[in-house]
């Protein structure tokens, strides 16, 4: 007994002293994925370990809203002796406020199919040239006997549609008088055409991406090309998509 009553203050003093020199990794902001990736995998490791976490990498982050969600890389066997990313199972996954990088989640997570086929891009798709044009654009609904407003069609780009339904309007924001009130704010991504009518899957190839990753777009078609509007908060991930999914934003671009 005397004993045990000898060690008992010793075990506890290793203790706090181990409680006290663990680190913990500080909140900072996630301005980008990069931070978004490297503050995941710093919560991660401690956790699952380096070795499970590395061989999650590459690391992928998408930003909705004020929120990053990160991601690990599947690898399985392909069949052949080699691995592949394009099969189903877990993966570690993280949810980082953009704010002040605090984690909403950790945890351990399925990619569905539809969303590892976005971070690649087929051989069959086709790879697109695109710039941003400048500015923030908004979206507006009238009733379909409205008149066309005439701050409406100034502008790099505007659209007016009139249906049976309503008069839809495209145009930038700075356009809209002190009286028309609108939230949302939208960037504009025009695809470097022109495209005769006889190519296909062009749209398709370019907002495929998005779809899959489920950030929104309006999309207009032109005689020469296609024009797909994101909201504003979504700008820089639909970007990152759209990359890696092998287009091209051209250097006329605003940054993003």
């Amino acid at each position: 007994m005397r004993i045990h009553a000898l060690l008992s203050p010793v075990l506890l003093l290793t203790t706090v002293a181990l409680c006290q020199n663990t680190t913990r990794p500080k909140h900072a902001p996630a301005p980008d994925s990069e931070a978004a990736i490297a503050r995941a995998e710093a919560v991660l490791i401690p956790v699952y370990g380096k070795k499970q976490i590395e061989s999650e990498r590459p690391f992928t982050a998408t930003l909705k809203g004020d929120v990053w969600t990160v991601w690990g890389t599947l690898h399985c066997p392909d069949g052949k002796g080699g691995l592949t990313s394009d099969c189903l199972g877990g993966v570690a996954v993280v949810k980082i406020a953009k704010g002040n990088g605090r984690i909403l989640h950790m945890g351990h997570g399925k990619r569905s199919r539809a969303s590892l086929l976005a971070r690649k891009m087929p051989s069959h798709r086709r790879q697109l040239k695109f710039h941003r044009l400048p500015g923030l654009y908004t979206i507006l609904r009238l009733t379909p006997d409205a008149s066309v407003p005439a701050w409406a069609t100034k502008g790099e780009f505007t659209s007016i549609t009139r249906t049976a339904d309503e008069l839809s309007l495209v145009c930038p924001t700075g356009n809209l008088p002190a009286d028309v009130h609108s939230p949302h704010r939208w960037i504009c991504l025009k695809l470097e055409g022109p495209f005769p009518f006889s190519q296909t899957g062009v749209l398709l190839s370019f907002i495929e991406p998005l779809s899959n990753n489920e950030i929104p777009i309006f999309a207009i078609s032109t005689y020469d090309t296609d024009y797909v509007l994101v909201p504003e908060e979504y700008a820089a991930s639909a970007v990152e998509l759209l990359r890696e999914a092998g287009h091209a934003l051209s250097s006329v671009s605003k940054p993003i």
